[in-house]
């Protein structure tokens, strides 16, 4: 039989080097190395708007704001009306205009750009209503003048010949009185079906005591 070879000093080298690398390459990614994150879904929080108490509290606060409103002021452009009165519109392209019914408004137009213009406002159909609607005006600097009452039927203001781009939306506000008479009338119905309600429970109750 013959003797088992002998590993001298450089193959016994090799060896010990080898697993050395072997050990450190194992070593990469292990436990000191932080594992990604993962975003939990149940914690992304809602984006500003979502809620439906947020919107009525904005549209409040808009109709606050336009509350002693009678007068209303735009430059007229090509590209878009500009809003100059008041506050709640300057320097806004195609503001929307909120509106009471049965107040009495003028909006005044500047033609800003010496292009043909006109202002006209019209319903959720898109006709004019009540005939409100200037005569086309093509004179730099030069300002019309559109009196009207608001109603509900209302729904945008428009430069017909440029209606693609010079088009603003109308929001009618709830008035004041009527919006008080709805809460009344809302929270008088709430108490009646109250009423109705306990009165069937005390009528079930002495049915009961009856058996």
């Amino acid at each position: 039989m013959r003797p088992p070879k002998r590993l001298d000093r450089r193959s016994l080298l090799k060896v010990t080097g080898a697993a050395g690398l072997a050990a450190l390459v194992a070593g990469c990614g292990g436990p000191d190395e932080e594992p990604e994150e993962v975003d939990d879904p149940e914690e992304e929080e809602e984006e500003p708007g979502d809620d439906p108490e947020d919107e009525e509290e904005n549209g409040d606060a808009d109709a606050e704001a336009w509350a002693d409103v009678d007068e209303i002021v735009l430059d007229g452009y090509t590209e878009a009306w500009e809003g100059v009165e008041p506050e709640p519109i300057a320097g806004e392209e195609n503001p929307t205009l909120v509106l009471t019914p049965g107040e009495e408004y003028t909006i005044t137009w500047e033609n800003a750009d010496g292009q043909g213009h006109n202002i006209a406002i019209r319903d959720a159909d898109g006709q004019v209503i009540d005939d409100y609607a200037t005569d086309i005006m093509d004179e730099e600097g030069e300002t019309q003048d559109l009196e009207f009452e608001a109603t509900d039927e209302m729904a945008e203001y428009v430069c017909e010949p440029h209606e693609g781009t010079m088009l603003g939306e109308i929001e009618i506000a709830e008035n004041g009185a009527e919006g008080e008479a709805d809460e009344e009338e809302e929270a008088g119905d709430e108490e009646e079906a109250g009423d109705e309600e306990e009165a069937g429970d005390e009528e079930e109750a002495g049915g009961d005591d009856d058996v």
